[in-house]
């Protein structure tokens, strides 16, 4: 009888998330290398690990920034221009429509 409980117990856990995440900071490493805001980084850093911590992990980013900037843009249509990359990609897209064609998810979903 407390089969019930079992489905409003993700429901409950959902609401307390969406209820806290106003109040969670932004990602120190989101804001520092795509938003570029230093500032707001080096807060959400203060708020999660401190003042002493917040100027070497500051540094860190600075390096990873460096490193980003130097490595290759690479977007998603290079996967189908590179040679090197469309065989395998399409060795994958065919392997996901014959594991979803063949209904093998349904049998893995009632053996278990």
């Amino acid at each position: 009888d407390l089969w019930r409980f079992l489905f409003g117990l993700p429901v409950l856990l959902s609401g307390i998330q969406l209820i806290s995440l106003p109040f969670m900071p932004e990602s120190p490493r989101y804001l520092f290398l795509k938003r570029k805001d230093r500032r707001k980084a080096k807060a959400a850093l203060r708020k999660l690990h401190g003042i002493n911590e917040a100027a070497s992990s500051i540094a860190e980013l600075e390096i990873e920034a460096e490193k980003e900037a130097a490595e290759p843009h690479f977007s998603y249509l290079d996967l189908f221009r590179d040679p090197y990359l469309r065989y395998p990609l399409f060795i994958n897209f065919g392997l996901q429509m014959a594991q979803q064609l063949s209904g093998i998810n349904g049998v893995f979903y009632y053996s278990t």
